[in-house]
C-alpha cells in the first residue's frame, strides 16, 4: 500500500471504525482468522446454533462470518449500538442502499479475480479497471443514498460523515475520476484491422467505407413492410485468444498515451480497497444474513423484535417465543409454529418444565437458550415483545447418547459435565438443564436435582430445567412451574403449549407408563391381540 493512501487511510477512519463494535479494541475479537474456524461456544449444538448459522451463511461463506456469530457483545452499550442499526436496516431505503452497496462490492471483486485469470496485461488491467470503478461506484452510490436520508442510530450517522470526509480525500477524487477518464479514453478508440493471405495489420482508421449503408441502399426497394429482427447479440468471452491479445498489443503501441495512464493507474492504486469499507461490506452481510434467515419466519406471521436489555434487572418477559431453528424448517414445509410466553419477575429465576414425551419441552428450553444468545448479539429475536436480562455465559446440559468409546457410564459422564457447569457459573449466567441424571433412578435423579438446583438457587442465576421430576418443583419460591399441555380430549395429542402452572405429578407416571408399554392405548392393543 503506498504511504500516502496509508496515512489518508489512517486520517479518514477517525470517528467510525464499525456497524458492530463502537469500541475499536472489540475489532480482533470478530475479525475471520484465515483458515481457522471460529471457535463455537459449548452450547452451540445443544441449542441447535450450528443450525442457525449453517443456514445464515449459505453462499456468504467467504466472510466469515461464523467469527461473529460465535462472539457475543461484550456490554450492554454494543448491544444496543448494534440494535439501533438493526432498526435504520429496516428501513427500506436504508436497506435497500446497503444491499446494493454490497452487491456492487462483490461483482468488484469478482472482476478483480479476472485479474489473475487473464493471459496478457493489458485485458488484465483493463479488468482491474474495471473493478476499481465499481468499488468507486458502490462508495459513491452509497454516500449518495445516505445523505438523502434520515438514519436514527450512531453507526449510520458517523458512517455517513465518515463517508463524506473519505469522498473528499485526494486519494479517492483521483481513483474515481482518473479511473472513469482513461475508461471514457479507452472507449472512443477506433481502429482498423486489414486482414490478408497469412497475416494482419492493425492501425489508425483510414478512409474506408461503410458497405452496411450501401447495402441496405440496394436491398431497400425490396422492402414489403416490417420484419423481426434476426440480430443476435453475441456473447462476451471472459478471456482473449492470442489473436486479439496480439491485436489489443497494437492498438496499445498505437496509443500510448491513454495505454501508459492506464498502467500507471493499476500501479498507483494497486490496493485500492479501504480496509474501513472491506470492514464494513463483511459486517453488513452478517446483518443482511441474519434478515434474510428470518425473512420467510416473518413472511409467515412470526414476529421478531429487538429486546429491551438490563444489565441489572433479572425480571424477564417474552412474549410469543419460538425455536427459529425449527420454524424455518416447519415453515418451509407449509407447517404451523407454535409460540409460547414465559415471564420471571420478583426472586424468581428458576422455570421448572415438566409434561408428557414429545410435548414440546425441550424445544421451550432450546428456544429460551436461543433467545439469550440471539440477545447477546444484538440481533431481533423471535417473540413479539421481549425483555431480557444480559447474561454473561449459557452453560447447557442436555441427555447424551452413552458413547462406547467413552470409559466413563453415562451417569458419571453427567456428573462430570454439570461439575463443570456449577464450578464455573456466576451470578449473571444462564443455565438449561435437559432431562438431566435419567441415567440413575427416580430417587437419585431427585435427589441429584435438587443438589444442583439448590446450587443455582443460592448463586441467584438463572436456569431453565426440564424434567419428570415434579417434587423438585417446591423446593423454592425461586422455581416458576411450568407444564407441557395436552387437548383435553385426547391426552394423546399434544399442543406444544407450556404454561406457568403447578404440575399435577402426573407427569412421571405417565413417563413410566409409556417406558413399560403400560399406556391406555398399549392395554387396550394387548387386549385386543389377546385369544
Amino acid at each position: 500500500m503506498p504511504e500516502g493512501y496509508r496515512t489518508m487511510a489512517a486520517h479518514d477512519a477517525i470517528g467510525f471504525e464499525s456497524i458492530l463494535n463502537p469500541d475499536p479494541a472489540m475489532q480482533a475479537r470478530t475479525e475471520p482468522v484465515p483458515d481457522r474456524p471460529a471457535p463455537e461456544p459449548r452450547c452451540f449444538h445443544d441449542l441447535c446454533l450450528d443450525q442457525i448459522l449453517d443456514r445464515m451463511t449459505a453462499g456468504r461463506e467467504m466472510f466469515g462470518l461464523d467469527r461473529v456469530f460465535c462472539t457475543p457483545a461484550p456490554d450492554l452499550g454494543t448491544i444496543r449500538y448494534r440494535q439501533a442499526f438493526w432498526q435504520d436496516l429496516e428501513q427500506p431505503d436504508i436497506g435497500a442502499a446497503c444491499r446494493a452497496f454490497t452487491r456492487k462490492i462483490q461483482s468488484s471483486r469478482a472482476q478483480q479475480q479476472m485479474v489473475g485469470k487473464s493471459q496478457d496485461e493489458w485485458s488484465a488491467r483493463r479488468w482491474f479497471l474495471d473493478a476499481a470503478r465499481m468499488y468507486g461506484s458502490a462508495v459513491r452510490d452509497l454516500d449518495r443514498a445516505l445523505n438523502g436520508l434520515k438514519p436514527t442510530s450512531d453507526a449510520v450517522g458517523m458512517l455517513a460523515r465518515w463517508l463524506d470526509t473519505h469522498l473528499s480525500s485526494d486519494h479517492f477524487r483521483r481513483l474515481a475520476d482518473e479511473g472513469e477518464a482513461i475508461a471514457r479514453d479507452l472507449e472512443d478508440i477506433v481502429y482498423a484491422v486489414s486482414v490478408g493471405e497469412g497475416d494482419f495489420r492493425v492501425q489508425h482508421p483510414g478512409r474506408e467505407s461503410d458497405y452496411s449503408a450501401e447495402i441496405e441502399d440496394t436491398f431497400a426497394r425490396f422492402r414489403q413492410g416490417d420484419v423481426r429482427s434476426h440480430l443476435v447479440d453475441l456473447q462476451d468471452t471472459l478471456g482473449l485468444d492470442h489473436i486479439e491479445a496480439t491485436i489489443l498489443a497494437f492498438v496499445a503501441r498505437l496509443n500510448p498515451n491513454v495505454f501508459d495512464r492506464l498502467r500507471t493507474f493499476c500501479e498507483d492504486f494497486a490496493t485500492y480497497e479501504n480496509p474501513v469499507l472491506i470492514r464494513l461490506d463483511r459486517e453488513l452481510h452478517f446483518y443482511l444474513a441474519y434478515a434474510d434467515f428470518i425473512a420467510p419466519m416473518r413472511a409467515a406471521g412470526l414476529p421478531f423484535c429487538c429486546p429491551d436489555m438490563s444489565d441489572t434487572d433479572k425480571a424477564e418477559r417474552v412474549a410469543d417465543m419460538f425455536d427459529p431453528a425449527l420454524a424455518v424448517r416447519l415453515v418451509d414445509d407449509g407447517k404451523a409454529v407454535v409460540t409460547n410466553d414465559f415471564e420471571l419477575s420478583g426472586p424468581e429465576r428458576i422455570i421448572m418444565v415438566t409434561g408428557p414425551n414429545q410435548g414440546g419441552k425441550t424445544t421451550f428450553a432450546r428456544a429460551f437458550g436461543q433467545l439469550h444468545y440471539l440477545a447477546r448479539l444484538g440481533l431481533p429475536v423471535p417473540g413479539r415483545e421481549a425483555h431480557l436480562f444480559l447474561v454473561d455465559e449459557i452453560h447447557t446440559h442436555f441427555e447424551r447418547e452413552e458413547n462406547a468409546a467413552d470409559l466413563r457410564g453415562k451417569l458419571e459422564d453427567e456428573l462430570v459435565r454439570i461439575h463443570d457447569i456449577v464450578t464455573h457459573v456466576s451470578p449473571r449466567s444462564l443455565v438449561i438443564m435437559n432431562e438431566s441424571f435419567n441415567a440413575t433412578t427416580a430417587d437419585d435423579a431427585a435427589s441429584l436435582s435438587a443438589a444442583v438446583l439448590e446450587d443455582f438457587i443460592g448463586q441467584d442465576l438463572i436456569c431453565v430445567c426440564v424434567t419428570f421430576i415434579d417434587e423438585i418443583a417446591t423446593l423454592s419460591h425461586t422455581i416458576v412451574s411450568m407444564v407441557s399441555t395436552v387437548d383435553p380430549d385426547r391426552d394423546d395429542a399434544r399442543t406444544f403449549r407450556i404454561v406457568r402452572r403447578p404440575s399435577d405429578g402426573r407427569v412421571y407416571a405417565a413417563s413410566l407408563a409409556h417406558k413399560y408399554h403400560l399406556t391406555g392405548a398399549d392395554i387396550r392393543r394387548r387386549l385386543t391381540e389377546a385369544p
